[in-house]
C-alpha cells in the first residue's frame, strides 16, 4: 500500500504475473490483486487472476482478454493466499518497503476493505512482478454511416441509436460517447445514445454531417461520422385558376375564396403577388381558425362596376424554398337602381292620432337589397311629419291645435349609387277640434297637518263647447313630493288627501301644482297653491312596555334609565315624566326630565315584606298637557348582604369511647339573615389536626360519631379541639371552636361557651390506674405480712426474693403474646414458685396469680 514498487503509474490493462514460490507442499491457489483507493485507508478490490500453484521456484501466468483487468494510476497490486504466505521473500537489510498484510477469509471483486487495521512489514522483499500494457482503443460499430429525411420531419422522430465496443471487456461499461458538432437541428441522447430530429430542422434541403467521439476511463479516444441528408418538395396549389363575383355595393370584407395549397414537409405561406389591374383592393391572409388561406375583398372597397369591372389575381404559396402560383379572377356586378311602389299617393290623419304614431309608409324594391336612404320637402313647411330610412313617415307635432287641412311631401331614395325621386304624398287632416278651458284657477287652499286621509280640498271647474267628448284630470308637484300627499281624481277632477302631511317632517309646507284637464284634441292648466299648517300632537313612546333589573339596596341608589326613546312631533316642545307603582310607588323615585330611576327608600327582600318585581306606569306630558303611556317593570334581585354567625361562638361536647358509627355527640347552630338560596347554610368540621375524620356534621349541624374511637389515637379521657365552619351559598362563612371530651360513660352535652377544667378524680384515665394501684398494693401489703407469719423471718426474705428473680423471668418470656397466652404462662410460673417457696398453702398461690394478672391487664 505505501511501497512505491505497488503503486501503479500508469492506465492500460495487468499482462502478465510473475513471481518465486517455496513451500508449496501440495496445491495452492493464489490470487493476484488489484486494489483501488476508495476513501482514507478504505480500498476497493476492482479485480484478481488466480493461479494454480503445486511446486517450487519462479512461475509466470498470462492473463488473457477476456480476464484482463483495467488498471488505473494510483491503483495497488498484492495477492492473497489460503494459509501460509508460499511467496518467497528476503527478510532483512534495513529497508523500508511498508508492506502491508492482513487477514482476509475471502476477497469477492467489488469489495470495499478497510486496511487501517493491517499489519506493516518494512523489512521484507518479495519476489513477485506485475507486467502491464496500454489497453486498446474503443470503437464505434455502427458508424459512419448515412440516412436521408425530408425536410417535415417531425421533431423527436429518431434517426439512429449509436453502437461502440471496446476489445478490453473492462473498459465497455466505462465508455463516453459525446456529439462534437454543435447543432440546433439534432437532439443526443448520451445515456441512451440516442439520435433524434429536434424543432429546429428546417424546412430546406441541407446535408449535416454529426461528429461524434467515443473515449474509455484511460482516455482511449475514437472519432466517427453520421451523415444527415434534407430533402425539400415544392408545394402545390390546388383548384386555380378560379374565379368568383362580388356586387359594386359591397363594402364589408368578404371571403371569395379558400386556397387549397399542399407541401410534403408541412404547411405552407400563401400571398397575393399580383393583379391586372396593378391597383386592387383584394388581400390573401389566413382564415380565423383555421390552417387555410383566403381570397379577400377589402373592407370599403370602393368598387366601380363602370371604372373597372373585373380583376386578375395571381396567388403565390411558397415552403420557404419552393414554390407554386394560380390566378383567380374577380367579377364586379353592376348595382341596379330602386323603384317607388306606392308613391305618387295620399292618405288622412285624425288631431287625436299621438306624436310618433304612422301617418304613411313609403315602399321601394331594390334587385341588391341595399340600405336606402330617404328625403322629402313639405309644402306648406315647415310639416308636421318625418320620414325614416324604413320607408316609415310618423307624426313630429301634437296636431289638435294644427288649422292647416293638409301637407304635399316630395319624397326621394338613394340607395347608394342612384338617387330616384322626387315622388308626391298629400296627408290631409281631419275632424278639427274646440279646445277644453278651465275656470277656477289659479286658487290657494290652506290644510292643516294631520287632517284625514280622503278629505277633499278643492274640485276642478272647466267648460268645452265640445260637450260630447270625455275629459281627464291630471296634475304635477313643485316640489315633487306633494304627490305623496295630495291626489286629483283623474275622472272627476276632486283633489283630496292621500297621505295625511306630518307639518314637523316636511321640507316645505308649501306645495304649487299644476292642474291640466284634457279632451281627446286639447287641453288647459292652472296653479293650485295649497299650504299645510302646524297643530300640537302629543308625545309619545317609542315602545309600550320597558324593564329594569338591579338588587335590592338602599335609598338614594339608582336603579336605572329606561331608554323610552320618546318623540314629540312638536319641535321644541318640553315634556315631564311621572311614575306610578301602586302600593310600592313610595320605594321609587323617577328624575321628571331623563327618567333616571333609583330608590326613595331601603328595599330589603330578607323581609318578605316587598316584592321581587314590581309594574309600574310611565307618564309623559307635554306642555300642553298631551299625554302617552308605557308600561314598567322593576325586577329586584336578592344579594347576599348577611353573614352566618354561630351562636354560641364555642361548644364543649362529651363522647363515650365506646361509642358505635353514628352516635350523636352534639350540634352547633348558626343563623343567616338571607333568604331564599343566600339563607341555606352549610357546615364543615376542619379534623386536620387528628390522625383521621373520627366525626361528620350534617346540614343541621349535628355532629355525630363517624370512625369508631375504639383502638384509636384518641383513648380514655382526651379532650380535643377541633374548628366548625359554616358558610351561605354565597361564600361568606363563620367559625366556631369545639372542644369534644372522650370517656368510658356518658356524659350530657352542653352548648356553654364556658370550659370546666377536671380534676384529678374527674379524668377516667386517672381512676383506672388509681384503682388498680391501690388493689396491689393491698395485695402486697397482705402477702408480705402472711410471708413473714408463715416463713418465719429469714426463710421468708429469701422466699420472696427468690420469687421475685424467677417470676421476671418468667414475665419477661411471654410479654409479646396474646392475653390468653400470658395467662397461661402466669400458670406455669406460680407452679415453680410455689415449689421454690416449698408449697405455701393455696392463700398464698392464688393471691399470687391474681396480683399477675392485674400486672399483665394494667
Amino acid at each position: 500500500m505505501g511501497d512505491s514498487n505497488y503503486i501503479i503509474d500508469c492506465c492500460g490493462i495487468v499482462d502478465r504475473w510473475t513471481a518465486n514460490f517455496d513451500g508449496t507442499s501440495g496445491s495452492h491457489t493464489v490470487y493476484f490483486q488489484i486494489w483501488r483507493p476508495s476513501s482514507g485507508s478504505s480500498y476497493e478490490l476492482v479485480g484478481q487472476n488466480s493461479m494454480s500453484v503445486s511446486s517450487d521456484g519462479e512461475q509466470s501466468i498470462s492473463v488473457g482478454t477476456a480476464n484482463q483487468i483495467t488498471i488505473k494510476s494510483g491503483d495497488r497490486w498484492g495477492w492473497w493466499t489460503s494459509g501460509t504466505d508460499i511467496i518467497t521473500y528476503k527478510k532483512g537489510g534495513g529497508e523500508e518497503d511498508d508492506n502491508y498484510m492482513m487477514s482476509l477469509s475471502s476477497t469477492n471483486v467489488g469489495d470495499i476493505v478497510n486496511w487501517g487495521s493491517a499489519t506493516i512489514e518494512n523489512d521484507r522483499s518479495y519476489a513477485v512482478r506485475v507486467d502491464t500494457q496500454s489497453n486498446d482503443s474503443p470503437t464505434f460499430t455502427n458508424l459512419p454511416s448515412t440516412v436521408s429525411i425530408v425536410a417535415g420531419t417531425p421533431s423527436g422522430t429518431q434517426l439512429i441509436t449509436v453502437s461502440v465496443n471496446d476489445v478490453n471487456t473492462d473498459d465497455i461499461s466505462t465508455l463516453s460517447v459525446s456529439l462534437v458538432t454543435a447543432t440546433t437541428k439534432y437532439n443526443f441522447d448520451s445515456s441512451t445514445l440516442i439520435v433524434t430530429t429536434s424543432s429546429s430542422l428546417g424546412t430546406t434541403s441541407s446535408v449535416d454531417t454529426l461528429v461524434f467521439t467515443v473515449s474509455d476511463q484511460c482516455s482511449n479516444t475514437a472519432t466517427s461520422t453520421f451523415t444527415v441528408s434534407i430533402t425539400n418538395e415544392p408545394p402545390e396549389i390546388h383548384g386555380l385558376p378560379s374565379s368568383n363575383s362580388i356586387s359594386e355595393d359591397e363594402t364589408v370584407e368578404t371571403l371569395l375564396h379558400t386556397i387549397n395549397a399542399t407541401d410534403p414537409e408541412g404547411s405552407v405561406t400563401c400571398t397575393l403577388a399580383s393583379s391586372v389591374p396593378s391597383s386592387y383592393p383584394f388581400t390573401v391572409k389566413m382564415i380565423p381558425s383555421t390552417t387555410s388561406y383566403g381570397v379577400y375583398s377589402d373592407s370599403s372597397p370602393g368598387f366601380s362596376y363602370n371604372t373597372q369591372n373585373q380583376y386578375v389575381l395571381t396567388v403565390e404559396c411558397t415552403d420557404g424554398e419552393f414554390t407554386d402560383t394560380g390566378t383567380f379572377t374577380v367579377y364586379i356586378v353592376q348595382n341596379t337602381p330602386p323603384v317607388f311602389i306606392n308613391l305618387q299617393n295620399s292618405t288622412s290623419v285624425s288631431t287625436t292620432s299621438a306624436v310618433g304614431s304612422n301617418a304613411f309608409t313609403v315602399l321601394v324594391s331594390d334587385a341588391e337589397n341595399d340600405d336606402l336612404i330617404y328625403s322629402m320637402t313639405c309644402d306648406p313647411s315647415p310639416c308636421p311629419f318625418n320620414i325614416y330610412n324604413s320607408g316609415q313617415i310618423q307624426i313630429s307635432e301634437d296636431l289638435s291645435t294644427h288649422t292647416i287641412v293638409g301637407y304635399d311631401l316630395n319624397i326621394t331614395v338613394n340607395d347608394g349609387r342612384n338617387t330616384v325621386g322626387p315622388s308626391l304624398l298629400t296627408i290631409t287632416i281631419a275632424d278639427l277640434n274646440d279646445p277644453v278651458v278651465i275656470n277656477n284657477l289659479p286658487v290657494t287652499r290652506v290644510v292643516a297637518e294631520n287632517t284625514v286621509i280622503t278629505t277633499s280640498v278643492f274640485d276642478v271647474n272647466f267648460t268645452d263647447i265640445d260637450t260630447s267628448q270625455s275629459h281627464s284630470f291630471s296634475m304635477s308637484s313643485t316640489p315633487t313630493d306633494g304627490l305623496t300627499y295630495f291626489f286629483i281624481d283623474g275622472s272627476s277632477g276632486l283633489v283630496s288627501v292621500i297621505t295625511s302631511p306630518d307639518f314637523e317632517s316636511l321640507a316645505t309646507t308649501t306645495f304649487v301644482f299644476n292642474v291640466t284637464v284634457t279632451d281627446p284634441v286639447t287641453s288647459d292648466s292652472g296653479l293650485m297653491t295649497i299650504q299645510v299648517t302646524n297643530v300640537n300632537e302629543a308625545p309619545s313612546f317609542s315602545q309600550a312596555a320597558y324593564s329594569l333589573s338591579t338588587t335590592e339596596s338602599v335609598s338614594g341608589t339608582i336603579i336605572g334609565t329606561p331608554s323610552f326613546g320618546i318623540s314629540d312631533p312638536d319641535s321644541g316642545d318640553s315634556y315631564t315624566l311621572t311614575l306610578d307603582c301602586g302600593t310600592e310607588t313610595g320605594y321609587f323615585s323617577m328624575l321628571g326630565t331623563t327618567g333616571e330611576v333609583s330608590f326613595q327608600s331601603n328595599y330589603d327582600l330578607d323581609t318578605g315584606s316587598v316584592p321581587t318585581s314590581v309594574s309600574c306606569t310611565v307618564n309623559v306630558t307635554d306642555a300642553a298637557g298631551l299625554v302617552d303611556t308605557a308600561a314598567l317593570t322593576i325586577s329586584i334581585d336578592d344579594i347576599n348582604d348577611n353573614t352566618p354567625i354561630f351562636s354560641p361562638t364555642s361548644y364543649v361536647f362529651y363522647v363515650n369511647y365506646y361509642a358505635s358509627v353514628g352516635t350523636s355527640v352534639g350540634t352547633v347552630t348558626a343563623t343567616d339573615g338571607d333568604i331564599g338560596n343566600y339563607g341555606i347554610l352549610t357546615y364543615t368540621l376542619d379534623q386536620s389536626s387528628l390522625s383521621a375524620e373520627y366525626f361528620s356534621i350534617d346540614t343541621s349541624g349535628d355532629i355525630t360519631v363517624k370512625t369508631s374511637l375504639v383502638g384509636s389515637p384518641l383513648g380514655y379521657a382526651s379532650t380535643i379541639t377541633i374548628s366548625s365552619t359554616v358558610s351561605d351559598s354565597g361564600g361568606l362563612s363563620d367559625n366556631s371552636s369545639v372542644v369534644i371530651t372522650i370517656s368510658d360513660t356518658t356524659t350530657t352535652s352542653t352548648t356553654t361557651t364556658t370550659v370546666s377544667y377536671l380534676k384529678f378524680i374527674d379524668d377516667p384515665k386517672n381512676i383506672a390506674w388509681l384503682v388498680v394501684s391501690v388493689i396491689i398494693f393491698t395485695v402486697c401489703f397482705v402477702f408480705a405480712g402472711y410471708l413473714f407469719y408463715t416463713c418465719h423471718g429469714q426463710n421468708s426474705v429469701s422466699s420472696i426474693m427468690k420469687y421475685g428473680g424467677r417470676s421476671k423471668k418468667a414475665r419477661i418470656s411471654k410479654v409479646n403474646k396474646r392475653r390468653r397466652s400470658s395467662i397461661y404462662s402466669i400458670d406455669d410460673n406460680f407452679d415453680t414458685i410455689n415449689r421454690s417457696v416449698r408449697q405455701p398453702p393455696p392463700p398464698a398461690g392464688m393471691i399470687l396469680k391474681i396480683l399477675y394478672i392485674l400486672l399483665v391487664l394494667r
